[in-house]
């Protein structure tokens, strides 16, 4: 993480529990959040962010570092405002404008719009961007001075225009000498909030993972709990633990459950932290109470039922007809679990067992996706080259077919939503599946690379994601499964968003 990401984490407000806000942002253009309707609409702009105290200087050729910018716009739909960005010349060579190979610009870059591509936020008016009098559809600004020396700050300006569909967006640009090279990439974006009647139902909150600077990775010494709500706000949890997991949230959105390296695991109230028996993969049954398994204390595994404000043990059950704890989930209900038989190189069954000592498999060439609202066991087939989504009662063998897909390898449900989200791994497609209404979500921007699917919004309208690597390139984000607006939230070691 840069130091101008530091820099810019002062101006995240903190919520949910106290501790230390962290930055770490990067998005996809639009992602519509929740926010309350009102009859008339003013546009305003937050306050600017301050440049970082230190920045490097002399570096041999051409280079440039963030020295702060203006504020994150609210604006109405259509309305257009101006931007300011400070860009310092931390290299050895002057920019001179007009001068191919020497002069300064800013263009659009990744994720949003995308290194070089036009933006539904300003342009020249060609390849469908609104002319705002920039430079060209791709290139924002270009330096307002003749001469920018080693050690000058030029002041970029440039109009942002709010698109009609109210949402919260982001708008990403990079310096660059144009006809010779792109210069640092700092992670410079504006998020910019249209409101509107649209914004009446989304996610509120999630929590994820992050690996502390340096980001080497999520270890034991340097990996934290963060939460973050849907405005981008965000606070870090009980610094002091070595965090491993999250989620689930309550029903109501109000806790969520996460796990230390310890063996621990939590329910982690906005006013205390509850300790719970032992570290397991813990289900809500209701608002008092979660449900999950662990090792039992004679091999095997154990259904543990606990008070979520307490953390006492309610009850304790021995899973006879389950060998291993490892990937087992409760039910919503507490009464079944499901685990998969797979193992590296083995496709094996998904299976649901109860403490009644009842065992049903689903068949060989299934996979465990998870559990619906209402009880029902979630789970996918591979059969002669094509793949069927499919549910059932946990006690029952037979299953109704809700999806049939040609190239599918994942999918995910959970008790919280009465939604099913198929993903195809390699082309990284996604389709909601309701009751047996298949739609496909319309991605306003591609996924490129490994995707993990973490959680399922309460209302059912977003996912969130991660992408597993190493160092910046593990990252999370969410996807809004009706618009195809997909934001990331977060980069530089960061896995596991559970939002609610």
């Amino acid at each position: 993480m840069t130091v101008s990401r530091l820099c810019r984490a002062v101006v995240i407000a903190t919520i949910l529990v106290a501790g230390i806000a962290s930055r770490g942002l990067s998005s996809a253009e639009a992602s519509p959040t929740a926010a309350p309707e009102t009859e008339t609409c003013t546009s305003s702009v937050g306050p600017g962010i301050a440049p970082p105290s230190t920045v490097p200087s002399g570096v041999p050729g051409f280079h440039a570092s963030w020295y702060g910018q203006s504020g994150y716009m609210t604006l109405c739909p259509g309305d257009t405002s101006t931007a300011t960005v400070a860009i310092y010349n931390s290299g050895s060579l002057g920019w001179v404008r007009g001068v191919l190979g020497q002069v300064a610009y800013l263009g659009t870059w990744n994720p949003s719009p995308g290194q070089d591509q036009p933006s539904s936020f300003g342009g020249d008016g060609q390849l469908g961007s609104p002319n705002t009098g920039w430079p060209r559809y791709n290139r924002v600004a270009s330096q307002p001075a003749d001469y920018v020396g080693p050690g000058q700050v030029s002041w970029f300006q440039f109009a942002v225009k709010a698109p009609q569909v109210p949402g919260t967006y982001t708008f990403y640009i990079r310096p660059l000498i144009e006809g010779a090279q792109w210069m640092e990439d700092f992670g410079i974006f504006w998020q910019i909030t249209v409101p509107g009647a649209m914004e009446t139902s989304s996610w509120t909150r999630g929590v994820y993972l992050q690996a502390q600077v340096p980001a080497t990775g999520l270890t034991a010494e340097n990996t934290r709990l963060v939460s973050v709500t849907n405005s981008m706000q965000r606070t870090t949890i009980q610094p002091s633990i070595a965090w491993l997991y999250t989620g689930p949230w309550s029903p109501d959105g109000s806790a969520v459950v996460g796990g230390d390296r310890s063996g621990h695991s939590y329910v982690i109230w906005p006013d205390s932290l509850v300790g719970l028996p032992a570290q397991t993969a813990w289900t809500w049954t209701d608002l008092t109470a979660v449900t999950g398994v662990t090792a039992g204390s004679r091999g095997g595994a154990e259904l543990w039922r606990a008070n979520a404000r307490t953390g006492q043990l309610i009850t304790r059950q021995v899973l006879t007809n389950i060998q291993t704890q490892s990937g087992a989930v409760a039910s919503p209900r507490g009464d079944w679990v499901s685990f998969s038989t797979s193992v590296p190189d083995f496709f094996g069954e998904a299976v649901t067992a109860s403490t009644a000592g009842a065992r049903v498999s689903s068949g060989a060439q299934t996979q465990p996706v998870g559990w619906l609202p209402d009880g029902r066991f979630a789970f996918v087939r591979l059969a002669s080259g094509a793949w069927t989504i499919e549910v059932r009662d946990p006690g029952s063998q037979n299953a109704t077919v809700v999806g049939r897909f040609t190239d599918l390898t994942d999918a995910l449900a959970q008790p919280t939503a009465n939604v099913i989200v198929a993903h195809d791994i390699r082309t990284n497609r996604l389709w909601t599946i309701r009751d047996r209404t298949v739609t496909a979500v319309p991605l306003q921007s591609p996924i490129t690379g490994a995707l993990t699917l973490d959680s399922i919004s309460r209302d059912g309208h977003t996912l969130s994601f991660s992408q597993p690597g190493s160092g910046a390139d593990q990252r999370t984000g969410i996807v809004d499964l009706r618009s195809g607006a997909v934001t990331f939230m977060c980069d530089a070691g960061c896995l596991r968003l559970v939002i609610n």
